[in-house]
């Protein structure tokens, strides 16, 4: 097949992806973009025209294409034009490319502003670039900026000749399927094996053959609800392509954005240089003011400190927070600190609640030991008051897990100092109001 252009393959990529079109149909759709007729075709890629008819036919059916023969490939043709037209006017800016490498930027949201996080982008594109990291892991809270990081890591790494694949594992395909799409999109020609450990096999030689970017949001989604690293059923798989791509030489990085610990990947940092664990936290007092000054918001260089301690300086909690304070108290922060008061909204709330729900029995007895506390706890301390429910062994595992999805706090004012367990002051006023919800 002639090259088409960049933007054209990854939106005609697109259609065929929502529309379920098969790798044959593909090739004649694109065909059919680029004005040929089914004669050309037919001879184009060596088949007979009544083959080209047929898949044709099911293009049509997919379009939902109405009428008789020349018409409805007319109309196929119109509107899959039409429909780049309108493509190309709200591609958003993650989609551009000005390399020659191809990008599929799948799910990944369009990024309508970023503010700070320079540090942590400059220390994952060194990670990349100059230490061939093979595998990262993107871990923390919910709203904290995992995504948006990755985005706009991503616009970056896509010239400096990286080929980029984005996929969210929010409706849990499943490990074949999503290897599939991938090879598909490394290269179009090549025969994929129908088994998933020949087709990660496969991925290993085309990601050694050209730098490609691959990013794997919502994570958290194919483990289980109330464990540690354990996949739901019918997706141990992913258990072992993490571990391949983490030990395997290859020129490209796979990143994977979680609210939860991936287990192989803690273990594979453990043991190579090329496979990292970053965990994001929240907005220092500088970016935030930086980020909500856009919203109309004003105070002290205190007001600004205050806010960060309340809030975690977690980007979309506060972002949701300006909105109330712009329209009750005129964009003064002062204005509403001086209440001295948590608000926690119900779009953060919404944010938190599928978190709650993710943890187990025992996780959420930790949390709501911490939050009765009016103080830091020690393990000790913790042991104590669970006494009558857990047993030390019980505790810890719990309490490492909930440490990885950032809703535990550690303090060690020095080393050798006790360490002591807390929660940021936001995830306390939810926590008591779960608990209080649920007597």
């Amino acid at each position: 097949m002639e090259k088409t252009d960049l933007k054209l393959e990854a939106f005609l990529r697109q259609e065929a992806k929502q529309r379920k079109i098969s790798r044959s149909e593909w090739e004649v759709m694109a065909l059919i973009t680029q004005g040929y007729d089914i004669p050309e075709i037919a001879e184009h890629i060596q088949i007979q025209a009544s083959a080209v008819r047929q898949r044709l036919s099911q293009v049509y059916d997919k379009f939902e294409i109405e009428g008789r023969g020349p018409v409805k490939l007319a109309k196929l043709q119109k509107l899959l034009m039409s429909r780049y037209q309108e493509y190309q006017t709200v591609l958003p800016d993650t989609t551009s490319n000005t390399n020659i490498f191809k990008n599929d930027w799948g799910e990944a949201p369009k990024l309508s502003g970023f503010h700070g996080r320079q540090q942590q982008l400059t220390l994952l594109k060194n990670q990349i670039l100059q230490q061939q990291c093979r595998l990262l892991a993107i871990q923390g809270m919910g709203g904290i900026g995992k995504t948006s990081l990755i985005v706009k890591l991503g616009q970056i790494l896509q010239n400096q000749s990286y080929c980029l694949f984005w996929r969210s594992l929010k409706n849990t395909p499943s490990l074949s399927d999503l290897l599939t799409e991938l090879l598909e999109f490394l290269n179009h020609e090549i025969d994929i094996p129908e088994s998933t450990e020949g087709k990660i096999s496969l991925l290993i030689k085309q990601l050694n053959s050209s730098p490609c970017l691959i990013i794997l949001d919502d994570a958290e989604q194919i483990l289980q609800s109330g464990s540690s690293g354990k996949y739901i059923p019918g997706y141990d798989d992913y258990g072992l392509f993490f571990e391949v791509v983490g030990e395997s030489q290859h020129q490209s990085c796979l990143v994977v954005i979680s609210q939860e610990k991936i287990r192989e990947i803690s273990l594979s940092a453990q043991l190579s240089s090329q496979v990292h664990q970053f965990f994001l936290e929240g907005l220092n007092a500088e970016e935030v003011e930086e980020l909500l000054q856009e919203q109309g918001l004003k105070g002290t260089a205190n007001n600004w400190q205050e806010l960060v301690h309340y809030y975690g300086g977690n980007p979309l909690a506060l972002k949701l927070l300006s909105l109330m304070i712009m329209d009750i108290f005129q964009g003064e922060i002062g204005g509403f600190l001086k209440y001295g008061t948590i608000v926690l909204t119900e779009g953060f709330k919404e944010i938190l609640d599928p978190q709650f729900d993710r943890l187990s029995d025992t996780q959420k007895q930790i949390l709501f030991c911490l939050s009765e506390a009016d103080k830091p706890l020690s393990l000790k301390d913790l042991q104590e008051k669970l006494s009558n429910f857990l047993s030390l062994s019980k505790i810890l595992e719990p309490l490492e897990s909930l440490l990885g999805r950032s809703l535990v706090e550690k303090i060690q004012h020095q080393p050798g100092n006790e360490v002591l367990f807390s929660l940021q002051p936001l995830i306390q006023k939810y926590i008591k109001q779960q608990q209080l919800s649920g007597l």
